[in-house]
């Protein structure tokens, strides 16, 4: 089944899809002002989609995932269970009109951004086939090896600095499927390199107790392989269904409530995750028992009871509580944003900057965290963040301003992923923090990851084959002399 990356939303079907929705929520109750703004946040967020270029460019991967995730699929999957669409939230049709300003903004900001972006990024792409195969096994020895040394040399801070814009397993995976897919004409987008890397990932995921570490991996072989228009087999399709239940049943519990038991040291919390891991089931019930103590009706939700692993992609629950309460009169201020502005400065030029924790001050806002928890954060898009922080001017200034930098950054530095691998990595990164990383998300994407890939760029160019070529010198083949001998004839 092939799933072809949209360069645009073909309007026929956006607007045939828009109908459906609106008349199944009508159908179901839902409130009409709410099915409306609903329609004309879909309208707005396909036009704003097929300005930026398409899902290739990092800008266009913002929009798409910004939209699609909160309020596409959230809102439809409410449809498929039968529920009105504002039922559970606190101020719907308020949310819902802050959304349609907010996408106009971003609408805006795809105009502008792709009037000033190159036709091509900065980094160049690589050659031919084989190079992406060389560069692939370049970025998982080497990111493998940033990453075992972190782990018992966290604190020193260069080892923290590559820790941190350590992106070379995933990239490798996307390089090893692009190789792979465009080797076979299509035919295979497996590979022993992309193989390695998922096993690799998926096991240092599985012993942090982190549910992105065990899924980036196959999430960055599913981007690379739709990027490239991969028609997966009806057997791919059948086991990655069953693989996610499984994760999704006993994977995303163990995660949840293993972490609780988080050790300091690399043997606890092997000895952590082989007790939890050694009794699946028994783990899930102790998860389940732990949700007992938490009422739905008191949190956030946008569904009538727990949908499992959707929960945790839709924000829209979270941002409605957030604008609800921003009405009621309870503006945070743009002290947070000049937190975040500052915080894009470096540490050691800036010791003492500002910093805000705005997923951990937010939720603390609307009592979603206990009085010590000064680590835990919500996530929050960057819509319902700029309106908290200053209502209608964030909604107008904060969030344009924010975003473009995120899109003029990336689309100019790494371009498209038709064009060039690396802005593959920024599609990938887009699919989370386009919907619940705030603010915050965006600036670090626009600054310290954009220094981060340029650094990838150069350890996949020229360091890592400089290092090759010490260790084991190409030795050229010596040149055949051809030979210029005169053929005598016959008659001679």
């Amino acid at each position: 089944m092939r799933i072809p990356a949209p360069d645009r939303l073909p309007w026929q079907y956006v607007i045939l899809f828009t109908s459906a929705l609106f008349v199944g929520q009508v159908l179901e109750g839902t409130d009409f002002l709410f099915a409306v703004l609903t329609a004309v946040y879909i309208l707005l967020w396909a036009l704003a989609f097929n300005i930026s270029g398409g899902i290739r460019y990092p800008s266009g991967a913002f929009i798409f995932f910004n939209g699609f995730l909160n309020v596409v699929l959230g809102l439809a999957f409410k449809v498929f269970l039968g529920q009105p669409g504002e039922r559970n939230l606190v101020a719907p049709n308020a949310t819902m009109f802050v959304y349609c300003i907010g996408m106009t903004m971003l609408l805006g900001v795809a105009f502008v951004t792709r009037g000033l972006r190159p036709e091509r990024g900065m980094l160049h792409t690589l050659d031919s086939p084989e190079e992406y195969k060389k560069a692939a096994i370049i970025c998982l020895v080497v990111g493998f090896i940033i990453y075992t040394i972190s782990l018992v040399a966290r604190s020193n801070p260069i080892i923290s600095i590559l820790a941190q814009i350590n992106k070379l397993p995933q990239l490798g995976v996307m390089l090893a499927t692009s190789y792979e897919i465009t080797r076979s004409n299509g035919k295979r987008s497996f590979n022993w390199i992309v193989t390695a890397g998922l096993i690799v990932l998926f096991l240092f995921g599985l012993f942090s107790f982190g549910k992105e570490g065990m899924l980036v991996g196959f999430v960055a072989y599913l981007v690379a392989a739709w990027l490239h228009n991969y028609d997966f087999p009806k057997i791919q399709i059948v086991v990655s269904i069953a693989l996610a239940l499984v994760f999704s049943y006993y994977l995303v519990p163990y995660s949840q409530y293993a972490r609780g038991f988080k050790s300091t040291t690399i043997s606890g919390n092997l000895a952590v995750a082989f007790g939890f891991l050694t009794d699946l089931n028994g783990t899930r019930r102790l998860y389940e028992a732990t949700l007992e103590d938490f009422d739905l009706s008191i949190e956030p939700h946008l569904y009538d009871k727990r949908e499992g692993f959707i929960d945790r992609l839709i924000v829209l629950p979270a941002d409605d509580a957030l604008i609800g309460y921003t009405n009621q009169g309870n503006v945070y201020g743009l002290t947070a944003a000049y937190a975040e502005f500052a915080n894009v400065v470096p540490r050691f030029l800036w010791r003492n900057k500002p910093t805000i924790n705005t997923g951990n001050a937010f939720g603390h806002e609307l009592n979603e965290l206990s009085e010590d928890d000064e680590t835990t954060g919500i996530a929050f898009s960057a819509t319902a963040v700029s309106y908290h922080e200053a209502k209608w001017l964030g909604i107008l200034l904060l969030l344009p301003l924010t975003i473009f930098l995120y899109c003029i950054a990336n689309d100019t530095v790494m371009g498209s992923a038709k064009w060039a691998p690396w802005a593959m990595v920024a599609v990938l990164d887009a699919s989370h923090i386009a919907v619940e990383a705030g603010l915050t998300g965006p600036l670090y994407y626009a600054t310290a990851e954009i220094f981060g890939m340029i650094v990838i760029y150069w350890i996949v160019r020229v360091g890592a084959p400089f290092v090759i070529q010490v260790i084991a010198p190409h030795k050229p083949q010596p040149l055949a002399v051809p030979d210029v001998r005169p053929v005598r004839s016959s008659a001679s």
